[in-house]
């Protein structure tokens, strides 16, 4: 049995750190990498958080922050 992980990075959402950190960093710029992963295991492929939702692509305050 041969199993292969694959990392891929679908791009990063940028934020402000006190958005994830409770009182830390007020205004400072934090990148948050948006990875996924492709798991080969024996030829059969699988797909693991394929990336962001087109939907934040679009619109992200109204995808995000509703």
């Amino acid at each position: 049995m041969s199993t292969k992980l694959y990392v891929f990075s679908s791009g990063i959402l940028k934020s402000t750190k006190e958005k994830f950190l409770f009182n830390t960093g007020v205004g400072e710029p934090f990148d948050i990498p948006v990875p996924y992963f492709l798991v080969d295991v024996d030829g059969t492929k699988i797909l693991i958080d394929t990336g962001i939702s087109p939907g934040c692509i679009k619109d992200p305050k109204g995808t995000w922050c509703n």
